[in-house]
């Protein structure tokens, strides 16, 4: 899993520890970034779909 994650972009990968390590909601995270709640949204679902893939 951890290799998988790290073969992410570096926002994919921030989006995913913000949400699943440290337990940001989308929205509070997408303050964190910089970024809107879709676009976290947007790359969690590209880290899912890359986990999903090799699995």
């Amino acid at each position: 899993m951890r290799e998988i994650v790290s073969g992410c972009t570096d926002r994919q990968r921030e989006a995913y520890h913000l949400v699943y390590v440290e337990g940001y909601t989308e929205k509070e995270a997408a303050l964190v970034m910089g970024c809107s709640q879709q676009g976290v949204h947007k790359h969690l679902d590209l880290v899912k779909k890359k986990i999903k893939d090799n699995f």
